[in-house]
């Protein structure tokens, strides 16, 4: 999901840079704050459990996308950013990784190789 938002995002810069006149300054910051968000949201996983960490991931997601896109200036931008942050720091690192374990209970010997 970081390298899909950082391909994203260097493309949206260009319209980013000339619609909300954002400095170099505040454009390294529409693109860090997702990653300082990513690295605050590792303890959710730990005090409230895998599943409602999925449930809170997803409506902090829709919630961040939709901050994004109806963003008014740089600084709600940003802001709207770090709020993605934390749903995909949530949803890479503490929860695909149970996904990428689980093997068929019929067959337990097969499909550890991933």
């Amino acid at each position: 999901m970081f390298g899909y938002d950082t391909g994203v995002i260097s493309g949206a810069l260009l319209y980013i840079k000339t619609d909300l006149g954002a400095s170099d300054f505040e454009q390294q910051a529409v693109i860090g704050a997702l990653l300082i968000g990513a690295v605050l949201s590792g303890w959710t996983t730990d005090r409230i459990g895998r599943k409602w960490t999925k449930v809170g991931s997803g409506t902090i997601y829709v919630i961040g996308a939709l901050g994004s896109a109806f963003a008014p200036g740089i600084e709600s931008l940003i802001a709207a950013r770090l709020v993605l942050g934390l749903a995909v720091g949530d949803s890479v690192v503490r929860v695909a990784p149970v996904h990428l374990r689980a093997r068929p209970a019929l067959d337990p010997g097969r499909g550890h190789q991933l």
